[in-house]
């Protein structure tokens, strides 16, 4: 801003004249003349609007306050941010129930003798079964597919085929037994009735049992013979136990394993806590899976990625072969696929086919797993669809306000600067973490900036705080330092749900400075200092023919100040002291600070002859202004002082004859 008050320049003195009739006497009188004006300075206006640098102001209007004005826009992205690190994670997922090649039934016979061992001399012949308590027969029963099961499901189902040759009843029971662990008791049957020729089923639930390949069937109890009928007793006469496994599905077993497949999965998470992918576009990355077999046996896998589609929309898969206590690793190129992780994970489906050497035993669990290592690179997403609480730098803002602090405004104090940042066409709401740093000569002073935006908030600084919250210090104290910049800096946190982003995507920054100069003063005051150019001859004739002098000034202040104007003059420029006259400048009508009609006032001040001969001998002036303290007032484009025409008066003696002597002597 350019000095608030230039000062009129001495205008050049104008010519006077009067007309006289000089007497034929050739000694003229002399006598004094009354000269009511003699310019001594030309009258000028300054408007404040035309003496500010206008790269430091703006002006809305004629009558607007001056201000300055500065609006601007700014970007950033989020390109190194849409991105999920690289990072080692695994998987194992268990077999669960296996199924078990047990298949082949068992079985065995209680003879007619064994049953009735007194009458052995019955067999081949026709005759009366009696009544007998029947002494417990044992038969034992080996299953040759496995040692020994836990079972999960499944059963065995008991057939009793009666060849007695006369019907089965009375109070019989069969005992099923697991030799193997220890005689234990896995079920009781009773055979109330059973025709001669027929079978009687009874199915044994298994679930849950530990179960051997050693059985035995014990017969006892009261069985009531033929009745008192005669009966044809075979030689091979007998009752037939047959054991035959249903749908065994074991949780551990030592057996014999038929082909068979499971379905594994695994998953992986990468999302972060700051962003949460829904849906995105993947631009570059890859997943390395390490599969260790532990088994036994063989295993055929096909890995999918549950989450993952190719550019035809398909799910990405890979078939490997691994032979038993081997690795091996296959790896799924992810650029230009899409992801979806609307459960927040990235799942593998894996169907794993077991083919195990079918005359061999294995002991397996179901807890044993297949073990899956994953390896994911650093994925950069080309867009995304997620829940984002992503901090980020904020976009750097460098603005200047003064590059030379104008002299005028070192004893102004601002009252209002408004500096509001807003985002443009935003998805997010944010949280800034900033600080407003003002520069000048090296001294620097910072307003720390805490706070949160919805979508369509805008940060306002003021002398109110930030957002009218009224927190100290605010930006006013800033900018009343003058600084020659002002910058803006720190981090943003973005913040948004089911938010669609783009690394191509920007958000705008629109932010403004608004500083309208609306000030107060205390103890300002300024000086303007020129040459007067007053011509040898005239001020020769002022110091030798002034009787009596006076000056006479018109002032009209159309600027939000008042005060005191001094005039000094003097004979160079490094000693303007002498002082001519101080008056009170006319204060203007303010109304909130603007002025609403400018103060007026015409001074005459008599001079006395030391005071005259002083301006008559000076080369320089100097106007000092002292300017009155003021709580507040604003500057406008038409604001203005005028100092008309500065006028010497006086009375002064006209001498003829000399003007003639002078004249002649010009002519001889």
């Amino acid at each position: 801003m350019k000095r608030l008050i230039v000062f009129l320049m001495f205008a050049l003195l104008t010519f006077f004249y009067c007309t006289l009739d000089f007497p034929k006497d050739p000694k003229a009188p002399k006598w004094d003349i009354e000269i009511e004006k003699i310019p001594l300075l030309k009258a000028d206006t300054l408007r404040l609007g035309d003496q500010l640098n206008p790269k430091d102001f703006t002006r809305n209007g004629a009558d607007s306050i001056i201000s300055i004005d500065i609006h601007d826009e700014t970007q950033f992205d989020l390109k190194d941010n849409l991105k999920a690190p690289a990072q080692h994670k695994s998987f194992s997922d268990q077999l669960g129930g296996i199924k078990v090649n047990v298949t082949q039934s068992v079985e065995t016979e209680i003879g007619f003798t064994e049953i009735y061992p007194e009458l052995s001399s019955l067999l081949g012949t026709n005759a009366v079964v009696p009544e007998t308590q029947i002494t417990p027969v044992e038969k034992g029963l080996e299953f040759a597919d496995f040692e020994s099961m836990v079972v999960k499901s499944g059963g065995v189902t008991l057939e009793l085929t009666n060849q007695l040759g006369f019907t089965l009843e009375g109070d019989v029971k069969l005992d099923l037994i697991d030799e193997g662990r220890g005689n234990n008791l896995i079920l009781t049957v009773n055979l109330e009735r059973v025709e001669n020729g027929q079978t009687a089923t009874h199915y044994v639930d298994l679930s849950g049992k530990i179960i051997s390949n050693q059985l035995k069937v014990i017969l006892y109890g009261t069985l009531n013979g033929s009745n008192g009928q005669e009966v044809e007793i075979l030689i091979n006469s007998a009752l037939l136990v047959k054991i035959i496994p249903e749908n065994i599905v074991v949780n551990e077993a030592t057996a014999r394993l038929p082909k068979q497949d499971f379905d594994l999965s695994g998953s992986a998470d990468v999302n972060l806590d700051s962003l949460r992918i829904r849906q995105a576009k993947i631009e570059s990355g890859f997943i390395n899976l390490k599969i260790f077999n532990d088994f036994d046996f063989g295993i055929d896998l096909k890995i999918s990625t549950q989450n993952i589609l190719d550019n035809n929309n398909n799910q990405m898969s890979q078939t490997i072969s691994i032979t038993d206590h081997s690795e091996k690793e296959i790896t799924f190129i992810l650029d230009n696929t899409t992801i979806d992780l609307d459960n927040k994970n990235l799942n593998f489906d894996v169907e794993m086919t077991i083919s195990p050497e079918s005359d061999r035993m294995y002991s397996i669990k179901s807890t044993d797993s297949l073990t899956i290592e994953i390896d994911v690179s650093e994925i950069r997403f080309e867009s995304v669809t997620g829940d984002f609480d992503l901090g980020t730098q904020f976009p750097e803002i460098h603005e200047t306000i003064f590059e030379d602090a104008p002299e005028e405004l070192e004893n102004f104090v601002f009252h209002d600067v408004i500096l509001t940042v807003g985002f443009i066409n935003s998805p997010f709401d944010f949280k800034l973490d900033v600080n407003i740093t003002a520069m000048k000569d090296g001294i620097i002073k910072k307003l720390p900036i805490v706070t949160s935006l919805s979508q369509n908030d805008s940060l306002l600084l003021s002398r109110d705080g930030i957002n009218n919250n009224h927190s100290t210090p605010t930006i006013v104290d800033l900018i009343n330092m003058l600084p020659q910049e002002i910058k803006i800096d720190g981090d943003v946190r973005v913040k948004g749900e089911n938010v669609t982003f783009s690394k191509n995507d920007q958000i705008g920054v629109r932010y403004g400075i608004d500083f309208p100069l609306i000030f107060s003063t205390s103890e300002a005051a300024f000086s303007h200092a020129d040459s007067l150019k007053i011509e040898t001859g005239m001020r020769d004739f002022l110091k030798d023919n002034t009787m009596s002098a006076g000056i006479s000034l018109s002032i009209e202040n159309g600027l939000p100040i008042s005060g005191a104007l001094s005039l000094l003059v003097g004979p160079d420029s490094t000693n303007i002291s002498s002082n001519i006259l101080t008056i009170n400048l006319p204060k203007p009508t303010l109304i909130n600070g603007v002025v609403t009609t400018p103060g007026a006032t015409t001074i005459n001040i008599e001079l006395d002859k030391p005071r005259f001969l002083v301006i008559a001998n000076a080369n320089f002036y100097q106007f000092d202004v002292s300017i009155d303290d003021i709580s507040e007032a604003a500057i406008t484009a038409t604001n203005y002082l005028v100092i008309h025409d500065v006028f010497i008066s006086g009375s002064f003696l006209f001498d003829p004859a000399g003007m003639s002597g002078e004249n002649n002597g010009g002519n001889n």
